[in-house]
């Protein structure tokens, strides 16, 4: 399956072409901020290297979350206008699903606890089997709440939140890198997935409402 997979969903932005097993382009880049600018010159520039052009892929891949509500709308709504102007479909893993992917390639057999930084002292977290079916439901947690969930099922952590909570436990184990979603894996992901139909819509998965308030919101609304 030939994929355009992208991803804005954290600390990074990173576009890569995949055709089955094979990467033909890929570029990633660590930022906090400015993932509107960089993301649309990265796709052109990734498709230019790979050769391929809109028509010659099988659909496109988003993460569709959680990670930071920003990065998240900007990589969704690109990915939609893209999937509705070439007619392709889209596929939408979750961050928690690529980031626990990545880990099984270094600590395979093993279940994998995935730590999100989500701000107000929490993690976004899951946990994953050594087949990558999820055990336990996506989730907003406080650090010892996540912990103490990954200890049941004595998992590997991982993602960008894994270290700063390690160290708050002995004996945990952490998988290698930087804890951040790629678009490589993404795709490898997305492409074992069945295709959906065109037009089907890839729905955000934010697990809380954002920080930021309208100017005059009452009680949250």
């Amino acid at each position: 399956m030939k994929l355009l997979a992208l991803d804005t969903a954290c600390a990074a932005c990173s576009v890569a072409v995949c055709d089955g097993t094979a990467v033909r382009a890929h570029h990633f880049e660590t930022m906090q901020r400015g993932h509107a600018e960089a993301l649309m010159p990265m796709v052109e520039a990734v498709l230019a290297e790979s050769g391929l052009g809109y028509a010659a892929l099988d659909a496109i891949a988003v993460t569709r979350g959680p990670g930071t509500f920003t990065g998240l709308r900007i990589g969704l709504a690109a990915a939609r206008g893209l999937a509705l102007a070439a007619g392709l479909p889209l596929i939408g893993p979750t961050t928690l699903e690529i980031i626990a992917a990545a880990a099984r390639s270094h600590r395979p057999n093993r279940f994998v606890a995935v730590m999100i930084e989500a701000r107000r002292g929490e993690v976004y977290s899951q946990t994953f089997a050594p087949d990558g079916e999820a055990i336990d439901t996506a989730a907003a947690l406080a650090p010892k709440a996540a912990l103490d969930r990954a200890a049941t099922v004595e998992a590997v952590l991982a993602g960008d939140a894994a270290l700063r909570l390690a160290a708050l436990t002995a004996g945990v184990d952490v998988a290698p890198g930087d804890g951040l979603p790629d678009a490589v894996v993404l795709a490898a992901v997305a492409a074992k997935r069945p295709l959906p139909r065109v037009g089907e819509i890839v729905s955000p998965l934010y697990l809380r409402p954002p920080d930021a308030k309208l100017p005059g919101a009452v009680g949250g609304r």
